[in-house]
């Protein structure tokens, strides 16, 4: 980048003394476009009092198929003669103009500096320090490098921009800051750096990608040939690979010289070696020989004792341990005790008191149905009471109805003595015929009618019964649609990461492990998922072994319950959903492997679970081994194998089997089975994209088959409403007869109840009127009688209705009081098996502790023994030697 002086014409702007920098720079847009007309270039140019002016331009003009790797944006801070610089840059060509000093090289002293390079590669300075603006104590530079493209890097870690930050101190010190383009920090390893400028072959030592001033004016000044073809090899690369070619053969040759050279000597220094063994073995005495085998003899007596002093105090340090690790344990059994005793009293406190209310609850059942029993007997001599009054109320009325017609008919009986009494008899008989006969008419259909809408209520409920079973069968299908859509997302997220095969979650919860575990805030290193610790040596297994070990594919182990309670939290952290979190198992992280030889069946034709197994960690073994019993799971062909091998065996651990198709099978003496529920693997596949395949094909399928039956819905729902409407119109019409029987029913109550009189005294109707208005009187008084016998009785149902909603609401009391000790009862319950399993695990513990105890102190007297043995030898030698 050469600082020519700007011409002083009206296309460049000469820099304005209020620009905020102290060298303001001046730029300018030359835009040349070709006029066909006219044989001259024409020149547009625009100048700017800054260069952060040009983002407006830049972004208006970059174009969206620019390649990966392009430089968008510069700033600077405190940097050489800049205090604040930032703009844009073009994704193709970008002119920097200005006046001598104005700091235009700076730009791309800053690019190479914060992409990596030296500060020799500038041509300028020796010491990056040197840059850092006057009176300045550090210098802050920033490049943003455009991701996108199929030859972008790391697109799902840093996004679509890549932003380097690289701060440089005044003591010589500086940082890197790569980030992606939600400035979040990625990393801060120059070895990052340099990854991306090797992705997109961003060369800052090249002379021909970063042309400085002075190897620019060198290269122009200089006639000497020699001089350019040197830039051209340093452009190339040529150079450095010529000179590690030649210290290469200039080293294989020296090593060759100092080979053969050995090789000269060799026989020389044979010959003098037998030599001097010659005259070592004519030389020595046989008193000195001795001297030296008395010397030997003690030091080898006194070295036997020393190693007898290191293994006592190893045995001494490994009893210390042991016997601390049994204290521990025992301090945690009695730590537990003391818990479990405090819960004991509430547990059984609890038990009393639920057993008190559950009598007092027993009792009030008792009240409550000696209550019900007064209740329903005041009732219904309540109810019995109302119905009497109700019926003298009734018989009254007819009373007065008889004596109204009696009144009329002796009204009519004095208005006319005598009347064609035959006529009206067979008038009436001739219009009950006619009503009975419509009436039986209208039976006969509302029967047939009736009989239909049966049919009708029938063909509803059967299609009802079918539509809701096909909306079952078709949530079903889409449930399972989702799975699969969800299990073809995991596995094209597996082609990159085989993690996302055990859920979304999985890269991240798995990261900030390790992030916490290099922290420190872990004792060991949780493992986890165990299915990325191992592989099926054989896919014809990789069902069967799935099936197998199921859920504790995505479990994870670690090395103590503070290592849970931590793994707890970033589970609640980066899994939402309580059914998703894995199950967390809690093991000694041992380095040994467990010897699976005395579980193992003793049928050698078929191999287990474990044996079929590529296991890359001893701790994921050893917890498979406790937790699964690999070790003793044999896997077999087909089920005529499995009625042979485990239905006849005696072997006590042929206990459980797995086909290849992931059926289990148990033997003596329950001989029991179960048919697997997937018939491909889901975790341990091989080829990804033919599974994603298979299950597209099963969506596919399984959308037709929705199809269909949406089709058969919607059949079913025509047929439903179909029904229903006929259903409605016969209801219609039942209503419209029965209102008609109704009608006819009162008519022929009515011509019934026609009498045809006869030539009678007027004196009997005056009698029977008298008579009837004494039967009303009399029923009146009854009817009062009755009134008093009720108000006692309603008063005798309010008290027992009273009484028996008081006992009630008792009852709720005590059941709600019972429901909340219960769950307290259930919580207290598993309390205590889970300090029923802690006391188990910490006596097993100190059990398997015991051996290794005995084991160690009789180790630690034998070598106490033997080496008071030794010490009192070694002192008869010494004075045996001595005299």
């Amino acid at each position: 980048m050469s600082k020519r002086k700007a011409p002083r014409d009206e296309n460049f702007l000469i820099p304005s003394s209020s620009s905020q920098n102290s060298s303001q720079l001046s730029t300018q847009v030359l835009n040349e476009q070709n006029n066909v007309s006219s044989p001259k270039k024409k020149r547009f140019s625009q100048n700017y009092s800054d260069l952060s002016q040009l983002n407006d331009i830049s972004s208006s003009k970059s174009l969206s198929n620019a390649r990966p790797g392009v430089i968008e944006q510069v700033r600077l801070s405190n940097f050489k003669c800049h205090s604040e610089l930032s703009f844009n840059l073009h994704p193709y060509i970008n002119f920097i103009l200005g006046r001598n000093g104005s700091g235009k090289s700076a730009v791309m002293d800053a690019i190479i500096l914060c992409l990596g390079g030296k500060a020799t590669s500038t041509g300028r300075q020796a010491s990056a320090k040197t840059f850092i603006k006057t009176n300045c104590d550090k210098a802050e530079l920033r490049v943003v490098i455009r991701n996108e493209g199929e030859e972008a890097y790391k697109s799902h870690l840093y996004g679509s921009k890549i932003i380097v930050e690289r701060k440089i101190s005044r003591d010589g010190s500086s940082q890197y800051k790569i980030m992606n383009e939600k400035n979040k920090l990625i990393s801060n390893k120059k070895s990052e750096l340099d990854s991306i400028t090797e992705q997109f072959n961003i060369q800052v030592e090249n002379p021909v990608c970063f042309l400085n001033q002075e190897t620019s004016k060198h290269f122009l000044n200089s006639s000497n040939k020699s001089d350019k073809y040197k830039l051209f090899m340093k452009a190339s690369q040529l150079e450095s690979m010529r000179l590690l070619q030649e210290q290469i053969e200039q080293q294989r040759m020296i090593s060759k010289n100092l080979i053969e050279e050995k090789e000269h000597y060799l026989p020389r220094l044979q010959e003098d070696l037998y030599q001097w063994e010659e005259k070592y073995k004519k030389c020595q005495s046989v008193e000195k020989l001795k001297q030296k085998q008395a010397c030997l003899m003690q030091e080898f007596s006194w070295a036997s004792v020393i190693r007898l002093e290191k293994n006592c105090e190893k045995n001494l340090k490994e009893k210390r341990q042991a016997e601390k690790m049994r204290d521990k344990y025992e301090e945690k059994i009695n730590s537990l005790d003391s818990n479990h005793s405090q819960s004991n009293q509430e547990y059984e406190k609890i038990k009393s008191e639920i057993t008190d209310l559950t009598q007092l609850a027993k009792l009030a059942n008792q009240k409550q149905d000696q209550i019900n029993i007064t209740y329903r007997t005041a009732n219904q001599n309540y109810k019995q009471t109302s119905m009497e009054i109700k019926k003298l109320n009734a018989l009254i009325d007819k009373k007065r109805r008889e004596q109204n017609e009696i009144k009329k008919k002796l009204n009519e009986e004095k208005q006319s003595s005598k009347a064609d009494y035959e006529s009206e008899r067979l008038n009436k008989e001739s219009k009950i015929e006619e009503i009975k006969k419509k009436l039986s008419d209208l039976n006969a259909i509302e029967k047939f009618k009736l009989e239909e809408n049966k049919r009708y209520s029938f063909e509803i409920e059967r299609h009802a019964k079918a539509l809701t079973e096909r909306k079952f069968d078709i949530d079903n299908q889409e449930r399972l649609i989702r799975n699969m859509k969800n299990d073809i997302e995991s596995l094209k997220n597996a082609r990159n990461d085989q993690i996302y095969k055990f859920g979304d979650f999985m890269p991240n919860l798995v990261a900030d492990i390790k992030r916490h575990y290099e922290m420190g805030k872990f004792r060991e290193m949780p493992r986890g998922p165990i299915g990325m610790y191992i592989q099926p040596k054989s896919d014809e297994w990789s069902v069967a072994i799935e099936s197998c070990l199921g859920p504790l594919l995505g479990s994870f182990v670690c090395g103590g319950y503070e290592d849970e309670s931590l793994l707890q939290q970033l589970f609640f952290k980066h899994i939402k959903h309580v059914k998703k979190r894995p199950r967390i198992i809690v093991t000694d992280f041992k380095s040994h492997l467990h010897n699976t030889t005395r579980y193992r069946p003793e049928d050698t034709r078929y191999p287990t679970v474990y044996e079929m197994l590529n296991i890359k960690d001893t701790v994921i073994a050893n917890t498979l081994i406790d937790h699964r019993r690999v070790e003793s799971i044999l896997l077999l062909p087909d089920r005529s194998t499995v009625r042979q091998v485990i239905e006849d065996s005696r072997d006590q651990n042929t206990n459980e089997a797995f086909s290849k198709n992931g059926d289990q099978f148990y033997s003596k003496p329950s001989f029991k089975m179960y048919a697997c529920s997937f018939k491909e693997a889901r975790i341990f596949i091989k080829d990804s994209e033919r599974a994603i395949q298979h299950k597209q094909t099963e969506i596919d399928k399984i959308i037709k088959s929705i199809t269909n039956a949406n089709s058969e819905l919607s059949s079913l729902k025509s047929q439903i409403d179909s029904n229903k409407q006929l259903k409605s119109q016969n209801d219609k019409q039942i209503d419209h007869m029965r209102r008609e029987q109704l009608q006819l029913n009162h008519k022929l109550k009515e011509v019934e109840s026609i009498n045809i009189p006869e030539p009678v005294d007027i004196k009997v109707f005056e009698d029977e009127i008298e008579q009837l208005e004494e039967e009303v009187d009399a029923i009146r008084k009854q009817i009062d009688q009755v009134e008093e016998n009720s108000v006692e009785k309603k008063t005798q149902f309010e008290q027992a209705r009273a009484e028996m909603e008081k006992n009630e609401l008792e009852m709720n009391e005590i059941s709600q009081r019972i429901d909340q000790l219960k769950e307290k009862f259930n919580q207290f319950d598993k309390e205590r098996s889970e300090y029923k399993d802690a006391v188990g695990y910490y006596k097993k513990l100190i059990v398997q502790l015991e051996p290794k105890l005995k084991e160690t102190e009789n180790s630690y007297n034998s070598s106490m023994e033997e080496l008071d043995v030794k010490n009192f030898r070694n002192i008869k030698i010494f004075f045996f030697w001595a005299k």
